[in-house]
């Protein structure tokens, strides 16, 4: 699943994504206490480069009620 819209980095490359938990994501419920989630960024690399993409590092999260 891809969450929009696209993020814009900082010059640190960090970037915020806030999740608005009273929503449902899509498809319903995939998101529920207890489940487990792997994220991971691909992004293009800086402008001034070649153009090629990347992975970032992953992250594990598991969602408590």
């Amino acid at each position: 699943m891809r969450l929009g819209p696209p993020q814009v980095f900082d010059s640190n490359g960090s970037s915020t994504r806030v999740i608005d938990f009273t929503a449902p994501t899509q498809p319903n419920g995939q998101i529920t206490a207890g489940s487990t989630w792997n994220f991971q960024v691909w992004y293009h690399d800086a402008q001034g480069t070649p153009t090629t993409v990347n992975l970032s590092d992953a992250l594990n999260a598991t969602f408590c009620p």
